[in-house]
Order: C-alpha cells, then structure tokens, then sequence
C-alpha cells in the first residue's frame, strides 16, 4: 500500500524534474498517478507491460479467494483503459500479452533478453561441476524453489544445488532450510550480474521450476535465457512458452514443476549424460547469440522511442 500511495507518486515527482524526452513506466500503479495528474498532458509515456496483470492478481495469496476474480477482472480493465488514455505507446514483454493491448495505436513486443555475453564468463568452461545445479532469482513459493531443494534430497548427494536471491518471506525461507535437500544446498545470497556470472562458471546446469500460476503458463522467464548465456544446459518448467523455447534452442529439457521426482529424474538425466548435456549448453548459447539476445531487441526499442515521440503508428 505504501507503495502505491507513496512511492509511486514521488516517482512521478522526480521523473517530471528530469524534463525527458519520453518516460518508460512499469509499474501499473503508475498508470493511476500518471492519470490524475497533469504528468501525462507534458510528458510522452511508455508503457511496459511485462507480466499480465490481471493474471497475476488471481494468484496472489494475501487476497481473499473470493474476491480475486472480481479483482482480477477490475485491475485488468483499469490497466487496458489507463494505458490507451494515459500512454502513447505499450511495449509488451512476450506476445501473450499484446492481445490486451489490441486497442492501442502503438504496440509491439520487445523481448527482456539478457546481452549476449552478460553472463558468460569466457574460458571458464574448464572449472564447471558437471555436479553443480544453480538458480538464481526470486526465492518464492510460485517459483517451485521448494520443489528443487526437495529434488536434490532424492538424489543422495549426487548433486549439489546452489541458490540466490531474495526471500519472499521468513516464513518459506524456515520451510527451504528445514527441508532434507537442504544439507546439499547452498545459499549464497543476492548476486549482481558479476556475482551472478562467476556462479554460472562453476555449475553445469540452471534449473526453474515455475509453478503452473496463471500468470506463468504463457510468460516468458528471461531466467532461461540468463542460463543459456551463461553456457549452462537448463532444465525449465513444462509449460507452453518454455517448452517452446527449450524446443526450438535445443537447450535443455523440461520437467514437472509441481513433481520434485519428476525434477529430479531431469537432474539425473543430466548427471547421467554429460555429453548430452553439454551439447545442449553449446545449443542454448548459440540460440542466445544468434536470437535471444539484447542486441537484437534495442534498435527496435530506439525505433519504437522515435514513433512514439512522431506519433506515428507501430504495431507489430
């Protein structure tokens, strides 16, 4: 709450002193501010959505079950409404979320993939654990973490699993460290993209396990494509969008994020295949270079900055 009635208004605030050119905005608490005040008549407004919204909302525990719908269905109709009269363009994160946004005159999907050598530590290959399994990012229920740690137990130390990030709660922090699996893993807290390159170099393999939430069936993690950079082989979800990617990039394979026996059964395929494995590694960071890298995705960004700023139509 302090968030929306607070800070999202000082960010405005601040924002406006700047005198941009054109301002990008995340945040759907933003879109409210932006709304009641004079901010939008001055200034052109981009609008970033990179998760659905109205999805996500149905998710979310602290709010009572019977109310979810409906709120689902209010916020997703405030963000649709707030951005055509409040933004002159919406940049879209992954192609499931354009068809919210079919109204307005400028949108396009511009994908938040990772540079292609962001995270990949060059000749580092030598010093891999082909025993070594990472994750990296938000420590959450939703994002299976608990699943993982509990896949590792099963595989009486043949792997060990090092995590980072923050916690979501104390609560689901107690619950992973009082888990058997946790005696083989290793948290080592919030990396930057340094600390996070370095930790890619000496594991073999990225795992996610994204439970199947609304608003993770069609999104698109840029873990996955952090992972390829870095040279790891990747063990994703078994869901539409990642499958997908996993099948075109030949990096990885897929699993049961709600089964922690059909995660480990992913990592001892891996264990048992270091060829295999390896050959998928190379195949993801390839993908990343040719495809799935920031390279590709900034000029379209710039091109996008200047018809907004022309008013001129965009949408692809």
């Amino acid at each position: 709450m302090k968030r929306f009635a607070y800070t999202a208004s000082r960010v405005l605030s601040a924002a406006a002193r700047l005198n941009g050119d054109i301002y990008h905005i995340h945040d759907p608490e933003l879109l409210l501010w932006a709304f009641l005040s004079p901010f939008r008549k001055i200034h052109p407004l981009v609008y970033d959505a990179h998760e659905d919204f109205s999805a996500a909302i149905r998710d979310k525990t602290w709010i009572s079950p019977m109310l979810r719908r409906s709120m689902s269905l209010l916020a997703g109709g405030f963000e649709r409404f707030a951005a055509h009269a409040v933004t002159e363009s919406v940049i879209c994160a992954w192609p499931g979320i354009q068809p919210r946004f079919s109204k307005h005159s400028r949108s396009t999907v511009i994908n938040n993939y990772c540079w292609r050598n962001e995270l990949d530590l060059l000749g580092a290959s030598a010093s891999r654990d082909a025993n070594h399994f990472v994750y990296a990012g938000l420590l959450a229920p939703g994002r299976g973490i608990l699943h993982i740690i509990e896949a590792v137990a099963m595989l009486d130390g043949r792997a060990r699993l090092t995590i980072a990030g923050p916690w979501s709660g104390r609560d689901f922090e107690d619950s992973c460290r009082s888990a058997p699996g946790w005696r083989h893993t290793k948290y080592v807290g919030i990396l930057n993209r340094e600390g996070m390159r370095q930790l890619f170099a000496t594991a073999s393999v990225g795992i996610l396990a994204y439970l199947p939430l609304r608003n993770h069936l069609y999104s698109v993690p840029n873990k996955i494509f952090e992972y390829m950079s870095g040279g790891l082989a990747v063990i994703a979800s078994d869901l539409p969008m990642q499958r997908q990617i996993i099948t075109q990039s030949g990096g990885g394979v897929c699993a049961d994020p709600t089964s922690p026996k059909a995660l480990a059964e992913a990592m001892l395929f891996m264990l048992e295949n270091p060829e295999k494995r390896d050959s998928m590694a190379m195949a993801g960071r390839q993908a990343v270079v040719e495809r799935f890298c920031w390279e590709n995705e900034w000029t379209r960004l710039l091109e996008f900055y200047l018809a907004t700023l022309a008013k001129q139509p965009f949408r692809n």
